[in-house]
């Protein structure tokens, strides 16, 4: 895989700003961090077996 906004810089910019736009239309709400989460019971149930 390569990241390709260091060689489309300009590309990179015009899509970002599409990005904001659309987020701001669609009134998009960011992922928070869940405050229960508990680094230690992480894997409880076992890892997911496809990662």
């Amino acid at each position: 895989m390569t990241d390709l906004k260091f060689s489309f810089p300009d590309k990179f910019e015009e899509m970002k700003k599409t990005l904001k736009v659309w987020q701001q239309k669609t009134k998009a709400q960011y992922p928070v961090p869940n405050p229960d989460f508990d680094v230690n019971k992480r894997y409880e149930w076992e890892k997911n077996p496809y990662r």
